[in-house]
């Protein structure tokens, strides 16, 4: 569903991205974890066409994403950013159902609503639904947000740092969500997350980033050793395993 190659980006004279190749298949999740500034969230944008890359293609379902129109594009891939954005002033009820402009059309508006009101009720969501999404703490905002991507119905869905003002509770909520949403509807998702342990635990693969670069990949017991932690964080790491699960213990830092 997407693929990435020799994918360069740079702010003015910083370069971020430099040469970053990876793949996410139908029904596939795959993580992006990094230290801060390694590249992952400007991956994303990248792929989402907000940000032009200097170098490199991202092909969506096959198609250079550079040819897609706006709408075709937004209709394929799903956007849940770290940040809400305006609207500030609008209902939970409408958040949501901003996920269906791109699909509206003269007779949509049935199944739009249809769409939104299962996604709420997916989500739980049904007590705020009136609220005005100014008025929510940053967990529920972040759950709207990933309200409004479901009701999208992309094939790929791209989270930025999807589970970072949530709750123990709801991280779990979250991650489950978009787990089940890949295998039950073969929809692939390429999440930007500090969280090893969560990524681990919801993750068919993860992509390490270091430097603008894929560091290493693939499913955890390959990416979390010791030795990449410490050449990509700059810290020493205890890694351990418990009901076949791993967990990460920084221990001091490196350099």
């Amino acid at each position: 569903m997407l693929k990435v190659v020799n994918l360069h980006f740079r702010y003015g004279d910083i370069p971020v991205l430099r040469g970053v190749d990876l793949s996410v298949a139908d029904g596939e999740v795959v993580s992006l974890v990094g230290p801060n500034g390694a590249g992952k969230s400007t991956l994303l944008k990248c792929v989402n066409r907000i940000l032009q890359p200097a170098e490199g293609q991202v092909f969506v379902d096959g198609r250079d994403a550079a040819d897609y129109r706006r709408r075709d594009l937004a209709r394929a891939v799903a956007f849940v950013p770290q940040q809400a954005g305006p609207a500030m002033s609008l209902p939970v009820v409408d958040i949501v159902g901003l996920g269906r402009a791109p699909h509206r059309g003269y007779n949509t508006a049935a199944y739009d609503r249809e769409v939104v009101l299962s996604v709420i009720e997916k989500l739980g969501l049904q007590s705020l639904a009136f609220r005005l999404f100014g008025e929510l703490s940053g967990g529920e905002r972040q759950r709207v947000l990933i309200a409004r991507a479901l009701a999208q119905e992309g094939r790929l869905m791209l989270l930025d740092e999807p589970t970072t003002a949530l709750d123990l509770r709801h991280q779990l909520e979250t991650m489950t969500i978009v787990r089940s949403v890949a295998n039950e509807r073969g929809i692939a998702a390429l999440i930007a997350i500090h969280d090893l342990a969560l990524a681990s635990r919801f993750s068919d693969r993860l992509v390490l980033l270091g430097d603008g670069k894929v560091r290493v990949q693939g499913g955890w017991k390959d990416v979390l050793i010791r030795s990449h932690l410490e050449a990509v964080y700059g810290v020493s790491a205890l890694v351990g395993t418990d009901q076949n699960l791993p967990y990460v213990i920084p221990i001091r830092c490196t350099d």
